[in-house]
């Protein structure tokens, strides 16, 4: 039901050339395809959803984009492609000073190279997830490092 009524709202903005509300619907839309393991859908709204922020110049969202597309591509096991969009989003983070997304980007690139049987890098970027949550004080992200941590030790 959230679909139908995103896709409406997509048409509308897209009617009006709105590009920013389009973009808006397009992540709105992607999140509900991923949830329903419609990767290659999901995908193609980001790539939209990419473009229009690139356009508009809105870094935080491009990031957000590029992120989430990373992580569809991971799901479709394509991880030239997760690593593509991990590294596009983190330039943005690592320019603008994001240490909290970049946190975020060590954690997804450790349990990436988990999933790709690359211990050694996995452990690189959970070891830095840890010390960034402990500098910015997170401990929600503290706790994801210490997670992986563990998984870490057990591959």
């Amino acid at each position: 039901m959230a679909l139908m009524y995103y896709n409406k709202s997509h048409d509308y903005f897209e009617f009006h050339k709105d590009k920013t509300g389009m973009a808006n619907c397009g992540i709105n839309i992607s999140i509900v395809l991923t949830k329903q393991k419609k990767y290659n859908q999901a995908i193609k709204y980001l790539l939209e959803v990419s473009d229009i922020y690139k356009s508009t110049g809105n870094e935080p969202y491009l990031a957000a984009s590029y992120m989430n597309l990373a992580l569809a591509y991971k799901k479709l096991k394509q991880f030239d492609k997760t690593l593509e969009y991990m590294d596009k989003a983190y330039f943005i983070y690592n320019k603008n000073g994001e240490k909290d997304n970049i946190c975020v980007y060590h954690l997804n690139m450790g349990e990436i190279f988990l999933e790709m049987k690359q211990v050694e890098k996995a452990g690189f970027h959970l070891h830095e997830a840890e010390k960034l949550s402990v500098i910015i004080g997170s401990k929600e992200l503290a706790a994801n490092a210490y997670d992986f941590l563990s998984d870490y030790q057990k591959a």
